[in-house]
């Protein structure tokens, strides 16, 4: 009788302690929602460590936004857990918060998170880091959002600015793919929202990314990592790329551009880019299995590594990286040459260290391209554009 007593007080115990989220530390606090946990946060006017666990799924039908910057907090699963919403604006904001860690845990295993926005809205991303934020870091989650169009904030994870600076976010080895069959138009975009702000994004790492089927969207522009106004000091280091499924743009009057990593800075603002040791291409990590194919029945253009940086003052170094495993099929439908593929373009800026970049392979057809019937102009292709 007394062991049997002693099991039941040890099961009521597993399962409060698995409550839908738990905050402790600190604050503490059991709500159901991500939403509910950030607005006692933001409320609480203390300080120290506050651990929100997420310890089963929730739905989020409004945006969970952070402003807090007394806490240090730091979100983890307990389990395999989902945050979920349809939310036609980020489903989490950082907004000029400091040291947040958004720690997944891994993409396998007994501790998962998931964060998915099904929203197809521009702005629908799974998370923004806006605002004053600083050091604040989001790592082995498993990332996704539907949003389509193509403004300076479409993309999965994005790191936006007006007249603020925010400085030292890292966003590392998670897992980034679309929530929905319309596909993502950007994996990671960073920028200022306008060329009249003051604002900048400074000192960022992305790193050890996994960005999947971010090429399956029938926007006019899809990026796997874009770079955009004012961003200044970035490291982008062991990023993976890749479609693992075949791909058909139907666009019917316009030319589609895909980049794997777009580094475009407008006069004035923006310079210094570390890009070394990604891999693009591939229907797998590290541009492995099969061939990433892009079909369109019209004039395509894909670029691996597009960097085209005005400034002089921060020097870019472009070091390491593998473009390989990809099929392109194009129809040329204009007079005009059309220029399917390129693998590594530097159209301006102070290029300090270009080395050991790989585009395609000496052994197998690593690089395919193919004009298909009724095409009416010609073809270029080029491996290497500096």
């Amino acid at each position: 009788m007394k062991i049997c007593f002693l099991f039941i007080i040890s099961v009521a115990f597993s399962l409060s302690s698995k409550a839908q989220v738990s905050l402790t530390g600190a604050l503490n606090a059991n709500p159901t929602t991500l939403k509910q946990a950030f607005d006692i946060i933001n409320a609480g006017g203390g300080s120290g460590n506050v651990t929100v666990f997420i310890g089963a799924n929730t739905t989020e039908t409004a945006q969970a936004i952070l402003t807090a910057n007394n806490y240090t907090v730091l979100v983890r699963p307990l389990g395999n857990q989902t945050i979920e919403g349809n939310i036609a604006d980020a489903l989490i904001v950082l907004n000029s918060t400091a040291n947040v860690v958004i720690d997944g845990l891994s993409q396998t295993g007994a501790n998962t998170l998931t964060i998915r926005n099904t929203n197809t809205g521009n702005i629908a991303n799974a998370i923004r880091i806006e605002g004053a934020s600083a050091n604040n870091t989001i790592k082995r989650c498993i990332i996704e959002a539907a949003c389509n169009g193509n403004l300076t904030r479409t993309a999965a994870i994005v790191v936006s600015v007006n007249n603020e600076i925010t400085t030292g976010n890292i966003i590392d080895s998670n897992w980034i793919r679309p929530s929905a069959a319309t596909g993502l138009k950007g994996g990671i975009i960073l920028s200022r929202l306008n060329t009249s702000s003051n604002g900048g994004v400074n000192g960022t790492l992305i790193t050890n990314n996994r960005i999947e089927n971010a090429f399956i969207d029938e926007s006019l522009t899809n990026y796997g990592i874009a770079i955009g106004q004012n961003v200044n000091n970035t490291i982008i280091r062991g990023n993976s790329i890749y479609n693992s499924n075949i791909y058909t743009n139907n666009l019917t009057t316009n030319e589609a551009t895909y980049a794997g990593i777009n580094f475009s800075s407008a006069a004035g603002s923006g310079s210094g880019c570390v890009v070394d040791s990604n891999y693009i291409g591939g229907s797998a990590p590290n541009a492995l299995g099969g061939k990433m194919f892009l079909n369109s029945f019209q004039r395509q253009m894909f670029i691996g590594i597009s960097i085209n940086n005005t400034i002089l003052n921060n020097p870019t170094t472009v070091t390491r990286n593998v473009i390989r495993n990809i099929q392109l099929s194009s129809r040329n439908i204009s007079t005009i040459t059309m220029n399917p593929f390129r693998g590594i373009q530097v159209a301006a800026g102070n290029l300090q260290e270009y080395n050991n970049n790989v585009v395609g392979s000496e052994t197998n057809n690593s690089i395919v391209i193919n004009q298909l019937i009724a095409s009416s102009g010609g073809m270029n292709n080029l491996g290497h554009v500096i």
